[in-house]
């Protein structure tokens, strides 16, 4: 990330089922600092800007619950990484079950953990953290809060409230004065998730197997 600069970052699609959309400006110079989308992921803009809406107004209803709000705030201030930055795959799939189990449930019938999942890995691989130092310093988990997301830099953001409602800033380079949690694509060099290992499968004779047919393998 450019410290010098004064960029902005976030490049936010407008949520058409949104109809209210209030200025929210602050005094701050520092915001969402941040290079322009890979060239890769061009071709794909269009498609991954409406995923990119989509999550970022999930993420902001599902932090409209207390207590995943409580989980994100100490989950950023212990991120041992720069910023404090997280890594929303490896968070969701991990310590911030109580995000995950939330998004579900503003999904609406039919959703499912698995299902969440799919959408965040159809998206860029994405980072969460509040860029601001100024508003990363005076978060509170009780207070008001807004998130935002971008592919580009250079375009004003739109934001989303803890309601899900659009929130436009009028400047792409000055702050918004409600603390603000990106949903950007990564920077940082996060280790590779986990994953578990396939099953493991052994031949064995009809005796050894318990059966008395052919034999196959038996579940590892």
């Amino acid at each position: 990330m450019t410290r010098g600069a004064l960029g902005p970052v976030l490049l936010v699609v407008a949520i058409a089922s949104c109809s209210r959309a209030d200025n929210v400006v602050g005094p701050s110079s520092e915001f969402f600092n941040r290079p322009a989308v890979a060239p890769q992921f061009a071709a794909r803009d269009a498609d991954q800007h409406t995923r990119l809406a989509a999550l970022a107004r999930a993420v902001a209803q599902a932090l409209g619950n207390a207590q995943v709000r409580h989980m994100v705030y100490q989950s950023i201030h212990n991120s041992t990484f720069r910023e404090h930055k997280l890594h929303l795959r490896t968070l969701l799939r991990g310590a911030g079950a109580q995000l995950t189990a939330q998004l579900v449930v503003g999904r609406g019938n039919g959703a499912t953990q698995a299902r969440v999942l799919a959408l965040v890995d159809s998206a860029v691989d994405l980072e969460f953290y509040m860029p601001v130092k100024e508003h990363l310093a005076r978060w509170t988990p009780d207070g008001p809060l807004l998130v935002a997301t971008a592919l580009h830099d250079h375009e004003i953001p739109i934001a989303n409230d803890l309601n899900g409602t659009a929130v436009r800033l009028s400047s792409a380079e000055i702050a918004p004065t409600i603390p603000t949690l990106a949903l950007v694509p990564v920077e940082q060099d996060f280790p590779a998730i986990a994953t578990p290992p396939p099953p493991q499968f052994k031949m064995c004779m009809p005796e050894s197997c318990g059966g008395t047919g052919g034999g196959g393998p038996a579940s590892g």
